[in-house]
Parts: structure tokens; sequence; C-alpha cells
């Protein structure tokens, strides 16, 4: 009798004692705009802050969750449609938070000595797509996990700023884009008419790109050694390149890392009368978005 009496006291009391309730407040969502450099991806980051206030009870341990326009927990935030460019967050622990189940999801610890929280995630670049330059916004949530209260989610947006880009470089052979170095030499070896030689030209870019070519010698090889000239052509993608004067030629540049090749040819017609001698021009190849 006195142990039935003892386990009724003791359920009685287990089912009087419910958890103590508490209620916090998200304060705004601030994300920190992207700079992305489509050429420097590992670069490229960007932040996702808000504040989480303890407004009722003596101490409240929760999970706050960023999370996607659908209230699912965020995984990746992409931008852009076609070579699409992706990132993940990333908590940063701090006071009073702590990395929860998901990489998404920040634990929270708030007391009336320590009512106050700042919860950031990091964005950080997943992948190696290219984007057309332009702003991109992807809209995102915060919000707090049941039973703690927490009131609706708090809204916002990360904006993504990509920049307009082209970038060249030059080697012997057709090859990916980092292969390549920032001067060539095209050697023709002993001239007669007709010689000729080839460098590649390695472009990538994010829009479309603008080769201006300025030769040293307006379109001549010059002699070192004296006063002799002899005339060349130049084509560039089998495209004529006129280099009287800066020429300029607009192309389609490859949205990739690994950009592509075009032949950058010289031929010199004819030399007959030239002089003996060793002869050269050089021309400077730029490119701008």
């Amino acid at each position: 009798m006195p142990l039935a009496v003892l386990v009724a006291a003791g359920i009685a009391a287990l089912a009087a004692t419910p958890a103590a309730a508490c209620t916090v407040r998200l304060g705004p969502v601030n994300a920190v705009p992207i700079a992305y450099d489509p050429f420097v991806v590992a670069a490229a980051g960007g932040w996702v802050r808000v504040s989480v206030d303890l407004v009722d009870g003596d101490a409240c341990d929760t999970a706050v969750v960023l999370t996607d326009d659908g209230a699912s927990p965020l995984r990746t935030l992409t931008f852009g449609p076609g070579a699409a460019v992706a990132f993940r967050p990333r908590l940063r622990p701090g006071a009073n938070v702590r990395e929860g189940t998901d990489p998404a999801e920040a634990s929270v610890a708030l007391t009336a000595a320590s009512p106050h929280a700042e919860i950031a995630w990091y964005l950080e670049s997943t992948g190696d797509g290219v984007l057309p330059p332009g702003d991109y916004v992807q809209p995102v949530k915060v919000q707090v996990r049941a039973p703690v209260e927490g009131g609706p989610p708090s809204t916002g947006a990360v904006a993504l700023r990509s920049v307009a880009r082209a970038q060249i470089n030059l080697a012997g052979t057709a090859v990916a884009y980092d292969s390549g170095s920032d001067a060539a030499t095209i050697e023709l070896g002993e001239l007669r008419s007709g010689s000729s030689g080839r460098a590649f030209l390695q472009l990538r870019g994010n829009t479309q790109a603008h080769l201006s070519f300025t030769s040293q010698q307006h379109g001549y090889l010059a002699s070192t050694g004296a006063s002799g000239r002899i005339a060349y052509a130049m084509t560039f993608d089998g495209r004529p390149v006129d280099l009287a004067a800066p020429a300029t030629i607009a192309i389609d540049a490859p949205p990739s890392l690994r950009g592509a090749s075009f032949e950058l040819a010289v031929r010199v017609p004819d030399v007959t009368g030239a002089v003996a001698g060793r002869y050269s021009d050089t021309v400077v190849i730029d490119v701008s978005p």
C-alpha cells in the first residue's frame, strides 16, 4: 500500500512539471552582398546575420534555422541559369551560439543573464560556374524551431553582383587557359617569301570580349641592325587584323574557367630585296569586356 501511494505521487509530480516556457524574438536579416568575380571563385562569399533575444522566461535553448523561401533548411543558394553558381551556409559559432544538427541550424542558449545572441552564417562557393554580368537576388528566411515561441520568420535577401570580366594569355599550342603566359614569341626562322608561324591566344570571359591589337612597327618586321622593313600579315581565328593602326576585334568569350584557344597566325608574303639581318615586331594585345 505505501508503495502504491509513492508511485502515484511520483506520477502526479512528473505530469505536473512541464518544461519551462520561453519566448524569443528574431531581429531583421542582414545579408552582406556577394562580390563575385567569375575567375576568382574561391574568394567569393557573403554573410547572413540575424540577432535573437530572450523576451520571456528565465532560460531558453532553441534552434534557429536559415531556410530558403519555401521554409526548407538552406542546403545551397543558387544564382543564375545555366552555368549556375552555388553557395552553401556554414555557421560561425559565437557567444551563446553553437552548431546544430544541420549546417543551416544554430543551437542557441539564452538566459536572463545573457539574453542576446548574434548568429552568422558564411556563404561559401561550392562550384566553378561563370555567371554573366549583372545583379542577382535570392530570398532567404530565418525562423525559430517549435515548440519555442519565436514569432514569424525574419525575411531577407542575398544579393550577388557579377562583374564583367575577360582574360587572355598566350601559348604555343591549343591548351587550357591556365597553361599559357602573358607573352609569346612567334619564331619564323630564316625568312622566305611565304614564311609563316602561329601561337594561340587563350580567351575566357563572362561577356563579349573586345581584343585590341597594337603593332609597334605598324604591320612591318623591322631590322635590328639596318633600316630595312618587311611587311607581314596577321590573322586572329582566321580574321584579318589590320596592324597599320590599332585594331579591335569583338568576340563572344567562352563562359568557362577553361576558356578556349584561338589561332593567332602571321605570314610574310614577300621578302624580295630584303637585306640580311634580324627582323622583329612587337604586337601588344589587350582585352576588355
